[in-house]
């Protein structure tokens, strides 16, 4: 991939040390448009304001529909999945949803396919479609938008460009959560586990070992708490795959459960 997109890779190892892999990339400067979009995920959206909408999610690999799932219902989307094209046609004609996010590569019927046919079908053809691929070919972006794609995303799927793109295609409004430096005070402290759970969940974090921060929030519901707005901050972020955000929100929390033992 490196090479298809004009970069070198190298290796430097060291026996008893490790090894350290690089690689260097010619890239062009983000333009005007990234920048604005840059601007307006700053405030990260909480939710859907006013009417609901349906989203139909077709994508042949499981875990891919499960992370887009993952993403919209917390927000409060209703959320649709089929594996395949040739399904989500007609299970475009039964519910008729709000938008589609539709993946290039599947079999039966490809994503560009998908596209071509819905866009040619009178009652459908104004169910607006984000092709979605894990693609770094610039032509699969323009071979997807002149298909009739009201947008394109790519994989790994950033949460804030996806809800940039349903916001403008969609003509949304969104609930925002409040900054975290607009709040005020310690965090709920007074509900947080001890000390070395927290310690754990980072390590978990650190790692990237989702299922078994699941086990932890399952473990604290087992043993008859909740701990109030911590879990469901935890496992909202769990929901979403969000690592590295509960890696920080530990380190947060943990400083404030230092500072307040002398």
């Amino acid at each position: 991939l490196v090479e298809l997109m004009g970069g070198s890779i190298t290796v430097r190892s060291h026996p008893g040390a490790g090894s350290v892999f690089s690689f260097s990339l010619r890239m062009p400067e983000a333009c005007p448009e990234m920048q604005a979009v840059k601007q307006r995920t700053d405030r990260r959206s909480t939710g859907i304001r006013g009417q609901k909408a349906e989203i139909l999610i077709i994508d042949d690999e499981e875990n891919n529909r499960k992370v887009f799932a993952a993403m919209l219902r917390p927000l409060g989307f209703a959320v649709r999945e089929v594996c395949n094209g040739k399904e989500g046609l007609k299970k475009a004609e039964r519910q008729m949803p709000d938008l589609i996010i539709c993946d290039l590569m599947m079999p039966e019927m490809d994503g560009i396919a998908f596209i071509k046919k819905i866009k040619q079908i009178p009652e459908l053809k104004h169910i607006p479609v984000i092709a979605s691929s894990a693609s770094v070919f610039t032509e699969d972006r323009e071979n997807s938008l002149a298909a009739g794609a009201d947008g394109f995303l790519g994989k790994p799927v950033d949460r804030n460009l996806l809800t940039e793109l349903l916001q403008d295609i969609l003509q949304l409004e969104w609930d925002y959560e409040e900054k975290a430096g607009n709040r005020g005070g310690n965090p709920d402290i007074l509900f947080c586990p001890p000390e070395e759970m927290l310690e754990e969940i980072y390590a978990q974090a650190k790692m990237g070992d989702i299922s078994q921060i699941r086990n932890l929030l399952k473990q604290m519901e087992t043993c008859g708490q909740s701990f109030g707005l911590f879990a469901e901050k935890l496992k909202s972020l769990a929901d979403e795959f969000r690592v590295e955000d509960i890696a920080r929100m530990m380190e947060q929390y943990m400083k404030s459960s230092r500072g307040n033992n002398p």
